[in-house]
């Protein structure tokens, strides 16, 4: 493999590398709000899903808060092994009954999100020593 072809694989890997690494950022940070830095500030329970489909457009689960007397309907992503009537366990904020989501789902995503990461900046390291050495 000549300089320009590996010169052309490292940019795409650092394109791809850019935004994986911003979106690993949010998932790790919302995981520490909800369960390290601010877990006095959200309450995590059970709740039935009122609504769960999988599907590219419009899909989504969707469950309803009950917190001192208000009643606000949360929703997160799909939940593949689920179906409406299900019980799920779920977040949300005390202050903020809108910032709210499934437990799983925030902790599949996030680790998803970290093993991309790593694999993409193992392939992008291993690259760029390759590439000092043509």
């Amino acid at each position: 493999m000549n300089k320009r072809e590996s010169t052309i694989i490292l940019g795409f890997l650092l394109l791809l590398l850019i935004p994986v690494l911003w979106l690993t950022y949010e998932s790790v940070s919302k995981i520490s709000t909800v369960f390290i830095f601010h877990r006095n500030d959200y309450v995590i329970t059970q709740s039935m899903l009122t609504k769960n489909v999988c599907k590219k457009y419009g899909g989504g689960a969707r469950f309803d808060i009950n917190y001192k007397g208000d009643t606000v309907e949360g929703s997160d992503g799909c939940r593949l092994l689920a179906d409406k009537g299900d019980f799920v366990k779920i977040y949300f904020n005390k202050n903020n009954l809108y910032d709210n989501g499934i437990v799983k789902e925030l902790i599949t995503l996030c680790c998803g999100r970290i093993f991309l990461l790593f694999v993409l900046s193992i392939l992008f390291f291993k690259r760029v020593t390759k590439y000092h050495h043509l």
